[in-house]
């Protein structure tokens, strides 16, 4: 674990600690004029203290689930749910307890000397097996009732068991550090997987608590995305099964309302995607070699291409050096596909998946709904550099219209915002056959920013349209013969 973010996970604890200790004083600010100062209830701690101690342990927004339900016998609320941000697979169960809630305590003379790890798992053990009296409190024996159960219906839920459990009060923590141990199996309950600490002692303890805690030590995750030289730390050149260029597409609205003149720009920087030896993709790039405006007019797009060829292979080289060693770009038909998402709830009702999934070329970062990355294989952009399918009716509103086979009620002859066409009609790189955007509505990876791009312009025309495909697309119809340039062309 990185020096640094202990550091600073120890200065943001101390921070925390002294700012609570100093709203428990007479002099603490009043919250309106006349207020008694008295304990902090639950949902203050979680405001004022546990919110703030689980994003020092770098858990952000997206990776914490608030009042999670679970369901077992009854309904479950969860306080706090840490989950994997890609997966989504539960990781930490975090519960709260207001300020003055007791720590752990024995309620008979014969478990006074307990030191308070071993109190709780002869308690966890009363819990499981009922027999005798509990240990401890009514209260804590009723709270690790409720841990339990949350382990175990979360996993029957979820088909995952959470990495730790921890509950706290601000005044104490209880890290369960062996969820299997404490809440699953039927043998001894070990008290040396169970860590308890008071205020006074987080920040020299904070090492600890960090390493069992911090969401990069229970996902271990790879920031996304990577510099080339950050490479190094999340793989290793032996551990590289295949690289593939790929690229972050950003969409933007620009112009002025006050004249209307709004058009669309899409702007593209080059990257890269790494498959490693356990099937992780890291996506790779480096904001130094620039970014390129996709340009409208197609007399221009050969001086893009190349432009962002060069970027391409500039960063694949970086990225080869960085890891000493050398790569070539892998197929398009060689990637596995980024994982999908589960869908939240029941799907119960849903249409079913296909039997055969397609393959996720496209990645949507979860801050933004303008930027998207694309694998593209071999080749450095989603367009394709290629007049074969320069000679087609569809390309040509008019023509379509005459022909009965026309998308929308009229030409789009300049750059569009809504609906996204950034080609206009009668270019090669613009499909107007209605046809065709009836067939790719659900599945066209480009619709995010491109709704009219002509499929043999794409890089993912044969992913979207294999051989044999029926019904197959409808320019073989009325494709004229035109001289064919390869794409081997734009790989040469």
């Amino acid at each position: 674990m990185s020096p640094e973010k202990l550091s600073r996970f120890k200065e943001e604890l101390e921070r925390r600690v002294a700012e609570m200790a100093q709203r428990q004083t007479l002099n603490a600010p009043a919250g309106f004029t006349g207020e008694e100062i008295d304990a902090p209830l639950e949902h203050t701690v979680r405001i004022q203290f546990l919110d703030h101690l689980l994003r020092a342990l770098g858990w952000k927004v997206e990776a914490v689930v608030e009042e999670a339900r679970v369901k077992g016998d009854t309904t479950l609320f969860l306080d706090y749910l840490g989950v994997h941000v890609q997966q989504r697979t539960p990781i930490l169960i975090f519960e709260a307890k207001a300020w003055d809630k007791p720590p752990i305590s024995a309620i008979s003379s014969a478990n006074r000397r307990d030191a308070p790890e071993v109190l709780l798992a002869k308690a966890l053990t009363f819990v499981r097996d009922g027999k005798g009296a509990s240990p401890v409190t009514a209260e804590w024996t009723g709270w690790l009732s409720k841990l339990r159960d949350y382990v175990r219906d979360l996993q029957s839920q979820s088909r995952h068991l959470v990495s730790k459990v921890a509950i706290s009060s601000g005044q104490w923590l209880v890290i369960f550090t062996d969820t299997r141990n404490a809440f699953i199996d039927d043998g001894a309950i070990d008290p040396n997987f169970i860590l308890v600490f008071r205020t006074a002692e987080y920040v020299a303890a904070s090492d600890d608590i960090f390493r069992q805690l911090a969401y990069d030590t229970l996902v271990k995750s790879i920031p996304s995305p990577l510099r080339p030289t950050q490479l190094s730390a999340y793989i290793a050149a032996s551990d590289v099964r295949r690289a593939f260029h790929a690229i972050v597409v950003t969409w933007q609205a620009s112009g002025s309302d006050a004249v209307y003149d709004r058009f669309p720009q899409i702007i593209v920087n080059p990257a890269a995607v790494l498959e490693r030896a356990d099937g992780e993709l890291l996506h790779v790039t480096d904001h130094q070699l620039g970014h390129e405006f996709v340009p409208t007019d197609v007399e221009r797009l050969r001086e893009h291409f190349f432009n962002v060829r060069q970027k391409a292979e500039r960063l694949l080289g970086s990225v080869a050096d960085a890891l000493g060693t050398t790569l070539v770009a892998s197929d398009i038909d060689l990637f596995r596909g980024f994982p999908s998402m589960p869908t939240r709830g029941s799907t119960s009702g849903l249409v079913p998946e296909p039997i055969q999934e397609r393959v996720n070329f496209l990645l949507r970062f979860p801050g933004s709904s303008r930027e998207f990355l694309l694998v593209t294989g071999r080749a450095p952009h989603f367009l394709v550099d290629n007049r074969s399918f320069h000679a087609c009716m569809g390309h040509d509103w008019t023509a379509c219209s005459a022909a009965g086979h026309s998308e929308g009620p009229s030409p789009i002859l300049s750059s569009n915002i809504e609906p996204k066409a950034y080609f206009q009609s009668g270019q090669a790189q613009h499909c107007a056959h209605r046809a065709i955007h009836d067939r790719r509505t659900d599945w066209c990876y480009v619709s995010g920013f491109e709704k009219f791009l002509c499929c043999k312009a794409c890089v993912f025309q044969e992913a979207c349209w294999p051989e044999p495909h029926v019904p197959p697309l409808p320019c073989h119809d009325h494709q004229e013969s035109a001289p064919e340039d390869s794409v081997a062309e734009q790989s040469a």
